[in-house]
């Protein structure tokens, strides 16, 4: 039984991180800019999550310390990671913008063997052959927009992968002191305050959104953002953070199948090959082996 339950909590997850696009295009319609966009989802997100922990966090003490590394993660976290991911939805397709920040594994294993000189396994270096390929045919397919546009799109969405593989590790190192609500919430302060100051100071002003524009803004800031993460959590209690991670996964093919359904966007075959030969890549990363364990190391202990 909970092993079932926790496989629902992990694709319901994955459902609700890939509506992200969706709701993405909704507010481009608008005429929402994706700045404001990320600043008001960051914004109402960390809000939710104070309010939530007002009743239910554990009262502990917290060093200074560990809180200013929290907001300062938050600015990869969710300042780089949320921008990042809503200009790629903008410029490409919204499941080639999902299956592309899947190559973050393969970025953890690089960073890994420049920094560390950290030996791969041969399955490590296939995969990346595998990722690399995915990329390739996603870059080099015929494009139904602008190549330019496109490109740019997959440009934002590898930045974005890149830097889920920055916070992947980092925050490794802060969940050995903080529960993983605090890190959330101390990265949305961060991801906040970055965003909100970067949109201030070009100058980007409230768009006049209908009621159904503020209600996609708050569905991201609660359903994706606080909802998923929680339900994502407790299907790693429930069946552990491999199998989680694996579940997780589905995630560029609901985002497919929601923009197939909503937008009528399609792939092209070889986009679908890239999609499915990324995912195979990210899954065979994922599966428990030493890559990033010196890593978590170094983070660990600049946090002491």
């Amino acid at each position: 039984m909970g092993k079932n339950k926790g496989t629902f909590l992990a694709l319901s997850a994955a459902v609700f991180w890939a509506s992200i696009g969706l709701v993405a295009r909704f507010l481009y319609g608008l005429g929402a800019d994706p700045l404001f966009i990320v600043s008001a989802r960051s914004v109402l997100a960390a809000l939710g999550m104070v309010f939530f922990g007002t009743f239910s966090y554990s009262r502990h003490y917290i060093k200074l310390k560990h809180i200013l590394l929290g907001i300062v993660y938050g600015f990869v976290a969710i300042g780089a990671n949320f921008l990042l991911y809503f200009y790629a939805v903008r410029f490409t397709k919204v499941a080639l913008a999902a299956a592309i920040i899947y190559v973050n594994p393969a970025f953890v294993m690089f960073l890994s063997r420049i920094f560390l000189k950290e030996k791969q396994p041969v399955k490590n270096w296939l995969s990346l052959i595998v990722i690399t390929i995915g990329v390739w045919l996603l870059a080099s397919a015929p494009h139904s927009l602008r190549i330019s546009q496109e490109l740019l799109g997959i440009g934002f969405a590898l930045g974005c992968a890149f830097s889920i593989a920055v916070y992947n590790v980092a925050g490794k190192a802060l969940l050995a002191y903080l529960s993983p609500w605090e890190t959330l919430t101390l990265a949305l302060m961060g991801g906040s305050i970055l965003l909100v100051t970067i949109s201030a100071g070009l100058g980007i002003s409230w768009p006049r959104l209908p009621a159904a524009g503020w209600l996609g803004i708050l569905f991201l800031a609660l359903c994706p953002t606080i909802l998923g993460y929680g339900l994502y959590l407790k299907a790693v209690k429930l069946i552990g953070p491999t199998k989680s991670s694996l579940l997780a996964t589905s995630e560029p093919v609901f985002a497919a199948l929601l923009a197939w359904a909503v937008f009528h966007e399609t792939l092209q075959l070889l986009q679908i090959v890239g999609v499915v030969l990324i995912i195979l890549g990210a899954i065979v990363l994922q599966i428990k082996s030493q890559t990033s364990q010196k890593l978590d190391e170094i983070f660990r202990n600049f946090c002491k």
